[in-house]
């Protein structure tokens, strides 16, 4: 059984009441966007289930964010992970739908780790369905979300497995929005890429840049550009 609870060196992850739990994917998006959008003042989680995202955001990003969860169980739990960790006065946490969800403000920053599997086979858990399967939201409301909620120059960083971010980024420039950059992430260098993390934009470049993060070299161990990455957050790197 998978712990309730996930310990990193500055705050901890309660995910006993919700459908999806810490996962190394959801971990390097964190990661990632913290390092390298740190100047950020507003930032807008869609989907942020335990707060897992907000919080390695808040570690590295001195601005406000916001995380909004339509499931119930998940966003209380993110309300207790929030109100324990060190920046609760700089996360606000709404249990509400994105689609229903106006501001007074755009944002500087949108983040989500959507549903994966629209359309694909259902589990037995309502809740799981919701967090996996789009079946609470899907890809053309997500990018019509972006579209509304994103600043003229702010950004949008999606996670999807590359069949969908193709689907998507089709999505995103029907509204608007193209992409800049991306980072795909392979489990080692012998696998198939199975994550895809992309940067949206209003304004097009001509050449969008791509890195790949491997995660496992071929002897089990971490690779080196995923300790670096890591580090400020997973306790034994």
């Amino acid at each position: 059984m998978a712990n309730d609870y996930f310990q990193f060196k500055e705050f901890t992850i309660h995910q006993a009441r919700s459908a999806m739990r810490v996962t190394t994917d959801a971990c390097i998006l964190g990661a990632w966007v913290a390092k390298h959008f740190s100047t950020q003042k507003s930032v807008l989680d869609i989907g942020s289930g335990t707060g897992l995202l907000l919080m390695m955001m808040a570690q590295q990003i001195s601005g406000r964010l916001t995380g909004i969860e339509l499931d119930e169980a998940a966003f209380h739990e993110s309300l207790f992970n929030v109100s324990e960790s060190p920046w609760n006065d700089r996360i606000k946490v709404i249990h509400d739908d994105i689609r229903r969800y106006h501001p007074e403000a755009c944002y500087d920053l949108i983040v989500s780790n959507p549903p994966f599997y629209e359309n694909d086979l259902q589990r037995p858990d309502p809740s799981q369905n919701m967090a996996m399967h789009g079946s609470g939201l899907t890809l053309p409301a997500l990018a019509d979300a972006v579209d509304r909620l994103l600043d003229e120059s702010g950004q949008a960083i999606i996670m999807l497995p590359p069949h969908r971010m193709e689907i998507f980024t089709n999505e995103m420039k029907h509204a608007g929005l193209f992409d800049q950059k991306s980072l795909t992430l392979k489990h080692s260098r012998n696998h198939k890429i199975f994550r895809s993390i992309r940067v949206f934009a209003r304004s097009t470049t001509l050449e969008p840049t791509e890195e790949t993060l491997i995660i496992r070299e071929p002897d089990g161990s971490y690779s080196d550009a995923f300790n670096v990455l890591m580090k400020p957050y997973y306790l034994y790197i």
